[in-house]
């Protein structure tokens, strides 16, 4: 396996399967009473192929890519595999983490409409960009409301945070 200058989705898809290869024939040699020696942690296995942290920070979501799903394909790089675009909804020449993160959250909301048009919200959203929504009630027939959510004299309003992101 050559390593590339910098770590794409797919080189590290494989050291994935490798270290899921690699834990399931531990645990066969374990199970048999062929495995010489104590038995090494997952973390111990986990550090052949990558730190923890990024274990723990990226790799763990490939738990949650279904065998059976357009995106395992275009991990697994094969032949007729399907495009990025198809995966990604984007045409990249590398696709980041979070490219990844968003397909695979689109992969579990596949069922219903409702799921799918909250998760197009939140994609839309970045975390660095947290809004607070807050839902302004108008009491009073005449009463209006300032820029500041403030009542004028004629009426009263109340604000109250309905959620955030």
């Amino acid at each position: 396996m050559e390593r590339p200058a910098n770590l794409s989705l797919r080189f590290a898809f494989q050291k994935f399967q490798a270290f899921e290869s690699v834990q399931e024939k531990i645990q066969t040699q374990i199970a048999d009473k062929t495995w010489v020696g104590k038995s090494p942690s997952k973390d111990d296995v986990i550090e052949i192929f990558i730190s923890k942290s990024v274990w723990y920070s990226k790799f763990k979501h490939f738990d949650h890519v279904n065998p059976n799903s357009k995106l395992y394909l275009w991990l697994e790089d094969q032949d007729g595999a399907p495009t990025g675009l198809e995966v990604f909804g984007i045409q990249k020449d590398n696709y980041s983490w979070a490219d990844l993160n968003l397909a695979i959250q689109r992969q579990a909301t596949m069922g219903g409409k409702k799921k799918r048009k909250a998760q197009l919200v939140e994609e839309k959203e970045s975390p660095k960009r947290k809004k607070k929504f807050v839902q302004m009630e108008v009491t009073g027939s005449k009463g209006s409301t300032s820029k500041k959510g403030s009542p004028s004299k004629k009426g009263s309003v109340s604000s109250k945070p309905t959620h955030s992101l």
